[in-house]
């Protein structure tokens, strides 16, 4: 395995309200941010030796010559921790060479052949993780330490930085040199390398990213915003009918109250009285002569408009979710009036949901690019199945009804 390259890349992390003034996501290293960039490179041909550099114009060379023979056979590929981040990287900046690299040659995701390995129990596998299993050294928590403290990356020493980055090459190459046996051993190679294509192909997609309408979406959150005020106004209504005299349809507990009933606690302004019972006035300053007001508990019995049709949670609360609002709107015994205003909570809810998850949830994940640079992983659920974040692409199921 001599001419295998490991690769480890050292970046800023920009990417936070301390340094930018409009931070994306949560990622603070995220390479779509466009103030961060590449610090440090270091690079490791098969076990001979570890090369660090300030570019990584020498390290796009490197990639040239490697190759690993396996029989008659020359594979060509690229080791890594957690590799997609550095390949966006040096998508970033060496978007040609990467790409044709990428279209001949395979990839090694030391995370992702852990978890393969493991049968699919060893999510989101940390270096320090695998180097405790393995028996290898662990890395200096110092650098951490600084990332910690707000310190960007360009901040921390050179030679800290250099030891902390060779530490990782060294480890994650001795790592690999484990999991191929093992994956050899075991007849694995061949659904190692399929997943290794998989995992470049959705690099290129988060690479690229899902453009984004901000101005449209912006519009139609307007909308939205028109539509959640009309049937909040329909909602208080009918709770306050009910008896709640400060309702709140997002609030579970007053929707439970209006529909099964029990104890409506709220703090009232009622005018402060002495101890005989005499109304009390300011005497002095700008409300001099007015009442004075005192903040009181009130507790008040509701009936319910369907008391006896709900259940509980272990906690006491009345259910109100979704499944169990759609149930009782079923059933034969309620009232139409009450089925418009379950129908009015549920439509809140949806168009709420919309408003914060998609116009402006997706609106805060734009980069500057006008796209959304979702990550999509594979190494994180319990079935092998690819999970999204930053946003859930694999669960958006709103549609505007245009077409």
């Amino acid at each position: 395995m001599s001419k295998v390259l490991t690769i480890d890349l050292e970046t800023t992390i920009r990417n936070h309200k301390d340094l930018s003034e409009f931070p994306i996501g949560k990622d603070k290293a995220s390479p779509h941010f466009p103030d961060n960039e590449i610090v440090m490179a270091g690079h490791k041909t098969g076990a001979a030796y570890t090369h660090t550099a300030m570019h990584t114009r020498s390290l796009i060379s490197w990639l040239a010559p490697v190759a690993y023979e396996e029989g008659d056979e020359i594979i060509s590929f690229l080791i890594g921790q957690n590799i997609k981040f550095d390949l966006l990287y040096l998508m970033k900046e060496h978007y040609d060479e990467m790409t044709e690299y990428l279209l001949e040659n395979y990839v090694w995701d030391i995370q992702l052949a852990e978890y393969i390995l493991t049968g699919q129990d060893a999510k989101y596998a940390s270096l320090d993780g695998m180097a405790k299993k393995y028996g290898l050294p662990l890395k200096d928590d110092k650098i951490k330490e600084y990332w910690e403290a707000g310190i960007d990356t360009t901040d921390i020493p050179d030679e800290e930085l250099k030891k902390y980055l060779i530490n990782d090459v060294d480890v994650t190459y001795a790592v690999f040199v484990e999991q191929f046996k093992q994956a050899k051993e075991l007849d694995l190679l061949p659904l190692m390398w399929d997943q290794m294509a998989a995992l470049v192909a959705t690099t290129e997609m988060e690479y690229n990213g899902m453009y984004f309408n901000t101005h449209k979406a912006e519009d139609l959150a307007d909308d939205v915003r028109e539509e959640i005020a009309d049937y909040e106004i329909s909602a208080q209504l009918f709770m306050k009918h009910c008896g709640i005299v400060m309702p709140n349809p997002a609030s579970n507990k007053h929707v439970g109250l209006a529909l099964f009933g029990g104890t409506y606690e709220y703090t009232k302004k009622v005018e402060a009285t002495d101890e005989f019972g005499n109304v009390i006035h300011y005497k002095s300053g700008m409300r001099k002569g007015e009442v004075k007001l005192k903040n009181e508990k009130i507790a008040e019995n509701i009936e319910g408009v369907a008391a006896g049709l709900g259940t509980k949670t272990t906690k006491g609360a009345f259910k109100t979710d979704t499944t169990t609002l759609k149930e009782l709107s079923e059933s034969p015994t309620v009232l139409p009036i009450v089925q418009e205003f379950i129908a009015t909570i549920l439509t809140l809810r949806t168009l709420n949901k919309d408003l914060s998850t998609y116009y402006e949830g997706y609106s805060d994940l734009v980069f500057p690019d006008g796209c959304i640079h979702g990550k999509l992983s594979h190494v994180g659920t319990g079935t092998g199945r690819l999970s999204s974040q930053s946003p859930n692409l694999q669960n958006t199921s709103h549609s505007t009804g245009e077409e």
